[in-house]
């Protein structure tokens, strides 16, 4: 007699459909999160009828084609799915299909090429573990994405993701500027080498961490040199940052390499012609914490 393939987890099939109809946001009313942003996944495939024995609302008697299907699934950000995880009397079966359906009717269709993205990046990491059916992993930076009915995440944990995803995106926008020609300073060479260090838990002002950027700014000098030469405090688009460049001639010229540090803490480094100079004077920044 064959034996019939079990299913552990959606479909690609079933992915695609939930994100061309989630508008690209947390169905929880009044939330805006994103679930994809750039190429990193922050959203999670939450199961309405938990995935798993023990679950919230676990139903036995669904076969695992129901389970895993497209009316079982609903897409959450990690804060709102564990605000619906913890309080299952509050959020039953008939409420989550409802606010499913309430925010499929409401939001736009997100573009064919989107949903195709964001599916491969749900699937090309799939892994299953212990009390876990189909747990997704993105690519771009190892974040499990956990479905509903496995163990959640612990509140550092949910932090940690949170701050991996906001680095990601802020790396993928620096680079996508600096690329288009758009650095703080004008570059020497179209070829660059980026660094950025993000300190954890960075998406606000570090005042402390700012302060000594600019008391101190000859220890951040972007290339091995004694000091800075030439440096400036500037203040756009909301944010203040530093800017420290390698010309001597000052940052009105083309610059070979600079560093940006920001009010958030985080710094940039750029190199932009890996083709001068010698190789142990790249990217010289050891007074970094």
């Amino acid at each position: 007699m064959p034996v019939a393939k079990s299913i552990n987890g959606p479909s690609l099939a079933v992915i695609k459909r939930l994100f061309g109809r989630s508008g690209n946001c947390c169905a929880f009313p009044r939330c805006a999160a994103k679930m994809i942003d750039g190429e990193t996944v922050i959203g999670r495939v939450c199961h309405i009828k938990a995935a798993g024995s023990g679950g919230p609302r676990y139903d036995a008697a669904q076969t695992p084609a129901e389970r895993h299907g497209y009316d079982n699934l609903i897409l959450l950000c990690p804060t709102h799915h564990a605000v619906i995880d913890d309080d299952t009397d509050a959020y039953t079966v008939g409420r989550l299909a409802k606010m499913k359906a309430d925010h499929e009717a409401q939001v736009g269709k997100v573009p064919e090429g989107t949903i195709d993205r964001a599916a491969q990046l749900l699937l090309d990491q799939s892994v299953s573990s212990t009390n876990q059916s189909g747990g997704i992993t993105a690519h771009t930076v190892n974040q499990t994405i956990h479905i509903h009915g496995s163990p959640a995440a612990t509140p550092g944990q949910q932090e940690q993701q949170t701050s991996l995803a906001t680095a990601r995106s802020f790396h993928t926008d620096r680079v996508r500027l600096i690329g288009a020609d758009k650095a703080p300073v004008a570059l020497i060479a179209s070829g660059a080498l980026i660094l950025h260090v993000i300190p954890l838990g960075g998406e606000t002002p570090n005042n402390a961490a700012f302060e000594e950027f600019c008391r101190r700014p000859d220890r951040y000098a972007p290339m091995l040199s004694p000091n800075a030469r030439d440096w400036d405090i500037r203040y756009t688009g909301g944010q203040s940052y530093l800017l420290i460049g390698s010309n001597a001639d000052g940052l009105k010229k083309e610059q070979r390499a600079y560093t940006c540090a920001f009010d958030t803490g985080a710094v940039e480094a750029v190199i932009s012609n890996l083709a001068l100079g010698q190789a142990d004077e790249f990217l010289e920044l050891p007074h970094l914490e």
